[in-house]
């Protein structure tokens, strides 16, 4: 119900002319698991999502503040009470707010709502903030405050909601919204929309419906952009969680930035629990870290007329308890349209390879083809003959380091990884090892099953021995035979094997 409710809010904020939202989750801390004091600084975070449980959402908008208006239609929630501070024997509320929330609180401008119950009947208290009731604190925002009814929910798949989140913002007027768990901002969605243009309609389409009830009366197309920036953390998927517990609650995730490049909705994700490699890429990485992302978009926008007959319309009123819209507005991206007439087509391995084939990559461009091969050959979406046949073809520019000109990498006469484990990431490797800085985020079965072996030290002291007078493979500090102090670095290593 987290989506409905959040959909809802997000489209009365928009109606209000809000250009941005606040969602704010509050937790309560775990009584059977302490906090740990480890030197990881995502650690309280990481215990907050594993095993806190919710105790508060708070959502927030800087739209227009409610009307007497707006405020007497919060009042008559349930249909037909002539009791305007009674209102109602069932819990019929803000729809799906009730669903999760005994008591919710609305505060708007300088007004505030509280709604409580009494048996079976649920009130409202309408408060003033203005005067001796104000609060130095006191927001000029629309604030939703939702208590959660129990103790026991769990903290939702942060990775889930973001997707949901950058797929609401894209349809609605708003220009950002906030993620925030406790006082960790996870993520921020920002929007900007180039001017619009009207869309001329070819008059050999039907605008109207069969029946006549609706017409597309004008289109637009907009351009916008979307950026998105969050901590590495909202991607975390830890493998004992509170949700776990709570007969599988809780979905979980695989990759961050699947989020924003495939703008879907909330889906259920597989009930199989995050493998061992998530957990030991956690331990390598600055979860902390901010990640960025945008996109553009090209958004089609239809404006539509209803026209409806009066017998019609009285029966719509009787049954939604208010008038038929004379006009609404759909938004549409036409992704699937373009793939079904063959405008965009799926990334095939031939046009990879044709892609390598015709441009060098960049360090940070192989830092992600090594992942994204590496992963998939050992899923066996690749097999070795494919591998294989990418790589042969793949060359990167290397940035030049301190005291180095840069170089150019070819990946066909790589053949050995290195283990930092065994042999430091800072001493010499020769020519057909891939460099550690390019591997650290993969796992030694994405690497054996790309085709390469670990580097051993036995082949890796003969090489240092075969080349210690070569000056233009080893300079003179790295010869371990005429520098001491090269040689001093060396035997610890071996004296570790």
């Amino acid at each position: 119900m987290l989506r409905t409710v959040l959909r809802e809010m997000i489209q009365n904020a928009a109606d209000a002319s809000a250009t941005r939202v606040t969602v704010k989750f509050e937790t309560l801390p775990s009584t059977t698991v302490p906090l740990p004091n480890p030197a990881d600084p995502t650690a309280p975070l990481k215990h907050i999502i594993a095993h806190h449980t919710l105790r508060r959402l708070i959502i927030s908008n800087n739209g227009h503040a409610f009307t007497e208006k707006d405020w007497s239609r919060l009042k008559r929630i349930a249909d037909g009470n002539p009791d305007e501070t009674k209102i109602g024997v069932f819990r019929v509320g803000f729809y799906s707010v009730f669903d999760d929330c005994e008591e919710p609180f609305v505060s708007s401008g300088n007004a505030a709502m509280a709604f409580y119950w009494k048996g079976n009947s649920l009130f409202t208290s309408r408060l003033e903030l203005s005067g001796t009731n104000a609060s130095p604190d006191t927001s000029p925002d629309t604030t939703f405050v939702l208590d959660y009814r129990n103790d026991i929910s769990p903290v939702p798949s942060l990775l889930e909601l973001a997707k949901f989140l950058a797929t609401s913002l894209t349809f609605v007027g708003l220009e950002s919204i906030d993620l925030w768990l406790d006082n960790w901002n996870l993520l921020r969605l920002n929007k900007k929309v180039a001017p619009s243009e009207k869309v001329t309609i070819p008059r050999d389409i039907e605008t109207k419906t069969v029946e006549g009830l609706m017409e597309v009366t004008s289109v637009i197309r907009e351009v916008a952009q979307v950026d998105a920036t969050w901590i590495k953390l909202v991607e975390w998927s830890p493998q004992n969680t509170l949700s776990a517990r709570l007969e599988g609650i809780r979905d979980t995730t695989t990759t961050v930035r699947s989020f924003f490049s495939k703008f879907t909705g909330w889906s259920r994700a597989s009930d199989k629990p995050p493998t061992e490699s998530v957990e030991r890429l956690d331990d390598a990485e600055d979860l902390t870290e901010n990640q960025k992302a945008s996109v553009f978009l090209h958004i089609n926008t239809a404006s539509v007329q209803s026209s409806i007959s009066n017998s019609l319309a009285s029966e719509l009123e009787r049954a939604t308890r208010k008038p038929q819209p004379k006009r609404t507005t759909i938004a549409i991206l036409f992704t699937k349209k373009l793939i079904d007439v063959g405008l965009v087509t799926e990334v095939t391995v031939s046009g990879i390879k044709r892609e390598l084939e015709n441009n060098a990559l960049i360090s940070a461009q192989l830092v992600e083809f090594i992942s994204w091969i590496g992963k998939r050959a050992a899923s066996g979406e690749l097999d070795q003959k494919t591998t294989k046949s990418l790589l042969s073809v793949a060359v990167a520019n290397e940035k030049p380091s301190e005291g180095q000109a840069g170089q150019l990498l070819t990946l066909a006469g790589i053949d050995c990884y290195l283990n930092p484990a065994r042999i430091r990431s800072d001493l010499p490797i020769p020519p057909s090892v891939i460099p550690f800085k390019y591997t650290k985020s993969l796992e030694k079965s994405q690497l054996d099953a790309v085709g390469w072996k670990e580097l051993q030290i036995v082949p890796w002291l003969r090489w240092l021995v075969e080349n210690a007078g070569n000056r233009g493979v080893l300079p003179v500090e790295k010869d371990i035979t005429r520098t001491a102090s090269f040689a001093a670095q060396i035997l610890p290593v071996l004296s570790k094997q």
